[in-house]
């Protein structure tokens, strides 16, 4: 008889974070649509919409729609500060303590405002031909020359520098969100996102692009593995994820190595968050995409493992791969005796309940 034991690896990391990105559950966000952009604070989520709409969940599973004060287009959205700030169309920045009532907020200008980011006590927002503004608090905010007319698409704050990037390819910093400095990135190809983590920054783009640098500066291309758009990119729980076009989505332990998920959609993924545990990701059609880490690997795996009878129990090789899956009909746990075992190899696998619960044994 198959023993089943759990397996305490050095590797435990990897394995929970291989295993957290490689399922992905569709939420339904009670709207159809375009979501381009979503961020974690406050104990929620909140997502904007190319309408103006705003979407907040507690959980990433429950969602509830609400109006922004405006039916321009929202590009970007983060929270910082205690405060959400929102940007978009004709210079439009909203801001609001809860995610539920918004402010709109002079901004200066008639441009567009494609991202939004916070660090070093101020809000960076750019957007078309170079528009660069800055505020101490979402709510005054003061132009600042860029030095070019590219438009820039996304910014980001790390390691004592914000880090622009445009739809030329060029990347501009600045250590105080005054003074910017046009870089080298090595590509034309227009960038649509860029993030700070792990002592990284990484930057993607238009056709798969991928590029990263140590200090804003000198930027190197790597391999996605796909020639489509990606829109945007995290990182969180010691991962990148990176989203794009035709449900394109990638992960990275490093920003170096990349690996295609199956994302369970074919809509177009735009925007990418983590936080409370979960990452999320928004796209057209109203699509919403989960997946969590919370309870992704335990280190005390039971010999039995219980679910409610009607759950489908699914076995996982590590590199995400579906091998068997059975529903639990007459009892409510599973064991060493079971058939869900009866064809596998002798190796590390993952035992997942959907909503519930993932286990890693070892089958000997």
């Amino acid at each position: 008889m198959k023993q089943i034991h759990v397996a305490i690896l050095v590797l435990l990391c990897l394995t929970t974070l291989l295993f957290s990105q490689i399922t992905w559950t569709s939420r339904t966000s009670g709207t159809t649509d375009y979501l381009s952009s979503v961020t974690y604070g406050n104990n929620q989520y909140l997502a904007v919409t190319y309408y103006g709409t705003i979407h907040t969940s507690p959980d990433g599973i429950t969602w509830t729609s609400g109006t922004s004060g405006t039916t321009a287009t929202l590009y970007g959205v983060i929270y910082a500060n205690n405060k959400y700030v929102a940007v978009g169309a004709g210079g439009t920045i909203l801001t609001s303590p809860n995610g539920i009532t918004w402010t709109g907020r002079t901004s200066g200008t008639t441009n567009h405002l494609f991202g939004v980011t916070y660090g070093n006590n101020q809000y960076v927002a750019v957007g078309y031909s170079g528009t660069i503004h800055t505020s101490p608090d979402g709510i005054t905010w003061t132009s600042r020359t860029s030095g070019t007319m590219n438009e820039l698409s996304g910014v980001t704050y790390g390691n004592n520098l914000y880090a622009a990037v445009s739809y030329s390819g060029t990347i501009h910093t600045s250590p105080d969100g005054i003074t910017w400095t046009s870089r080298t990135s090595g590509t034309t190809a227009t960038l649509y996102g860029v993030i700070y983590g792990n002592n990284k920054y990484v930057g993607v783009g238009t056709s798969g692009i991928l590029l990263t640098s140590f200090d804003g500066i000198t930027w190197t291309s790597r391999t996605s593995g796909t020639t489509n758009e990606l829109e945007s990119v995290t990182y969180g729980n010691s991962q990148y994820v990176a989203v794009g076009h035709d449900a394109t989505m990638l992960t990275s332990p490093d920003g170096i190595t990349w690996t295609s998920r199956t994302s369970g959609t074919t809509y177009n993924l735009y925007g990418v968050t983590y936080g409370n545990n979960l990452y999320l990701v928004v796209g057209d059609n109203g699509t919403i995409l989960t997946s969590p880490v919370t309870n992704a690997i335990s280190y005390a795996v039971p010999k039995q493992i219980y679910t409610n009878i009607g759950k489908t129990m699914q076995i996982y090789t590590l590199q995400g791969k579906l091998i068997a899956q059975k529903k639990i009909e007459s009892e409510n746990y599973l064991n060493s005796k079971s058939t869900l075992y009866n064809n596998l190899s002798k190796g590390i696998y993952i035992v997942r309940i959907p909503g519930n619960i993932s286990r890693r044994i070892l089958v000997e």
